[in-house]
């Protein structure tokens, strides 16, 4: 049995990570067509993980959920900062809309997303 960050790395943590992903909605972000469909292969057919060479990849595929979940969680972070501060400046300017802004999930990790890119931006 393998182990990846001190748990089991077999069919059952697989599994784990692939419903983790998808309740977080990374399984298709993250990963192409092929990746997906060898962790899906891979749960289906294969009980214990014997390949040295299919362990790497599995192995590169589960960093790749792992690294995508703690990106949108910062960029939900950022973003819902940014976004109480937008909604506050545009409600005193007038826009009694702006007040919802802060809750609107699909604004914050848009402003998220933008203000980090912009950061990685301007480090080039």
């Amino acid at each position: 049995m393998f182990y990846v960050k001190k748990l089991p790395f077999n069919k059952e943590a697989l599994i784990s990570a692939r419903k983790k992903s998808l309740r977080t909605g990374n399984w298709a972000k993250a990963l192409n067509r092929i990746e997906r469909g060898i962790v899906d292969l891979t749960i289906r057919f294969v009980d214990r993980i014997s390949s040295g060479h299919l362990l790497k990849t599995l192995m590169k595929i589960i960093s790749k959920l792992e690294n995508a979940s703690k990106y949108m969680i910062r960029a939900e972070i950022s973003g819902r900062i940014l976004a109480e501060k937008m909604g506050r400046i545009a409600y005193l300017w007038g826009n009694l809309e702006a007040a919802r802004w802060k809750d609107d999930v699909s604004y914050i990790i848009c402003l998220g997303l933008n203000s980090m890119s912009s950061i990685w931006y301007k480090r080039l």
